[in-house]
């Protein structure tokens, strides 16, 4: 029972912890580009889109699908780049205690 007790004590500085780091990430800012810098995208650590930045060259009708595509990828890098920092994290708040995936933390 005492093995126990000690276990929930360390659960629960674990889970205060894992809300301080996600309150952290969360205000994070995660900024990726594509074509070469022509389109950088900004997302903070609850993977909202928070900046997008077009170079006005792009800014030509004939352009629309490659902006398009610029702009997916960008976005798509910086969501990563979020997603890898919360995984880093996280790694180092648990100790590598392998988690289930898709398991979520705080509880």
């Amino acid at each position: 029972m005492r093995n126990l007790a000690s276990m929930m004590q360390k659960v629960q500085g674990i889970q205060g912890k894992m809300q301080e780091l996600q309150a952290e990430l969360e205000a994070m800012i995660f900024s990726a580009n594509a074509g070469s810098g022509k389109v950088t995208a900004s997302v903070n650590g609850r993977k909202e889109l928070v900046d997008l930045t077009i170079a006005p060259d792009l800014m030509q009708p004939e352009d629309a699908d490659l902006v398009a595509d610029l702009v997916k990828i960008a976005v798509k890098q910086a969501y990563q780049m979020a997603e890898t920092e919360q995984a880093r994290r996280m790694e180092e708040l648990t100790g590598g205690l392998p988690l289930p995936p898709g398991f979520k933390m705080p509880f």
